[in-house]
């Protein structure tokens, strides 16, 4: 039954370049995303994440995941954004990947069993994405 769910391709960046187009980062947000674009989305990133456990190439697709984390980490009100540098050493881009891919799962699980966590998912998630920045002297 779950299995009708899964998607066929990779993340469509026109559609999320199209949703940016608005400068409203926030319909990057999980919660925000249609299910189409959520469940592909999600796919992309277990396959990032598949690149690190497994030897050789997988065909991952990392350009939506890059996208996603690098539009939220601009947008206004962060540091990013107030002095327009972009620096993000390889160890803050996989945990804001982690962090992102965590937020794609829980509001993928909230939608299926109707119950979510009685968090503001969204703060949760910016709250985390801009911490996984902090750590490792990574400069924020």
């Amino acid at each position: 039954m779950l299995e009708a769910l899964r998607p066929k391709a990779s993340t469509s960046l026109k559609e999320l370049t199209r949703l940016t187009g608005s400068y409203a980062p926030h319909l990057l947000y999980p919660s925000a995303l249609k299910e189409t674009v959520l469940l592909c989305l999600a796919r992309d990133l277990r396959m990032v994440e598949r690149l690190s456990f497994e030897e050789g190439e997988l065909d991952a697709p990392l350009a939506p995941s890059l996208f996603v984390v690098c539009e939220l980490l601009m947008r206004p009100g962060t540091k990013y954004h107030a002095n327009g540098q972009f620096q993000m050493t390889e160890a803050g881009l996989a945990r804001a990947i982690k962090v992102l891919q965590g937020a794609v799962e829980r509001e993928i699980v909230s939608r299926i069993v109707g119950v979510g966590s009685g968090l503001d998912e969204d703060e949760f998630f910016l709250t985390e994405l801009d911490s996984s920045q902090r750590s490792e002297g990574a400069d924020l």
